[in-house]
């Protein structure tokens, strides 16, 4: 690959989490990359989505106007927004909007190699009709369909018989290790003998490799998957749990008890929570901590930062936490 892409993506889980990004970036030469999902961003014609109620070409501009980041959208594809659909209106309001690195993931509704592999290749072909100079990533996260490696050396190599052409415009194929994020950590057995046999395939068809689903991993556990050949990260829901606890913290810090009470309620009547949870009884504060940023542009989330003293820095406190943690792993990742 001649361009250099990064080694890091962070999910936009807040404007907080965006700004810290592109902060970041200008004062540093390892770049990192922002991944909106389409429910977090979406184009205009779809109602937006729900970080800081952003669309995609409005969202596009505000970073793009900052030079050094790159923008790729995940998980693009059909029903992976909040409808069902073909996903082509998002993925063409991407294209034109400026994002140029496009996860193409159908795995959500097809789930054998051969239509997967059809859907992916319809969906490549179509947007490089619109943009010539589109970049791909292929394949998807344990969550969606779990893959051995032999299931990924077919789907690279169906993909690849349809068009070499198109096929030299992906960057990324998607690799496996056996966990997943859950609550607020990292669950699973990590399977360094999958991990290093997916990432030989995958280099083995001219791809880089990354792995979904990196969040709270500590930096033996980023090197582990370095070892093993993985050469990209992508982090979201762990930012926005972060950024959400700061804020619960500091309400209580600032004894603002009705606004932390009504924010609290407001996450755990959203039902954000139900995806992340391991069966059990949770308390009210957790499920709030583990939702949170379903709800930072919620009327009760605006009391809260409204009702903080200036004493309670949130913004500044949130983007030092989050820099801090960007520090933290890209210094394994630059080993």
């Amino acid at each position: 690959m001649t361009k250099i892409y990064p080694k890091l993506y962070v999910g936009p889980m807040s404007k907080l989490c965006v700004d810290a990004v592109i902060e970041h970036n200008a004062d540093s030469s390892e770049k990192l990359g922002l991944l909106p999902s389409r429910r977090q961003v979406e184009t205009e014609m779809l109602g937006g989505g729900y970080v800081n109620s952003w669309t995609t070409e409005i969202f596009s501009q505000y970073v793009l106007s900052s030079e050094g980041t790159i923008i790729q959208r995940d998980h693009a594809g059909p029903s992976q927004g909040s409808s069902q659909d073909d996903g082509k209106d998002s993925l063409f309001s991407d294209i034109d909007a400026g994002i140029k690195l496009l996860h193409i993931d159908p795995w959500k509704k097809y789930k054998s190699i051969q239509a997967a592999c059809d859907s992916t290749f319809d969906l490549m072909e179509k947007c490089l009709e619109r943009n010539s100079d589109t970049k791909f990533e292929v394949g998807t996260e344990e969550a969606i369909r779990p893959m051995s490696s032999r299931d990924v050396e077919k789907f690279l190599k169906l993909l690849k018989n349809k068009s070499e052409d198109v096929f030299k415009a992906i960057v990324y194929g998607v690799v496996q290790s056996g966990t997943s994020v859950i609550e607020d950590r990292n669950i699973g057995d990590f399977n360094p003998d999958k991990s290093r046999e997916m990432c030989e395939i995958v280099k083995d068809y001219g791809l880089l490799t990354k792995e979904h689903n990196c969040d709270y991993l500590t930096p033996s556990q980023i090197r582990q998957r370095m070892k093993c050949g993985v050469d990209s990260f992508n982090i979201a829901p762990e930012f926005g749990v972060t950024q959400t606890k700061i804020l619960l913290d500091l309400l209580e810090m600032n004894d603002s008890v009705k606004e932390r009470k009504d924010f609290i309620k407001k996450c755990v009547d959203s039902e954000k929570w139900v995806k992340w949870m391991l069966p059990g009884k949770k308390d009210d504060l957790f499920l709030a901590q583990i939702c949170g940023h379903y709800n930072f542009t919620s009327k009760e989330a605006k009391k809260c930062y409204s009702s903080l003293h200036e004493d309670y820095n949130l913004d500044k406190i949130v983007k030092e936490t989050f820099r801090k943690r960007f520090s933290e792993i890209l210094c394994v990742l630059q080993e």
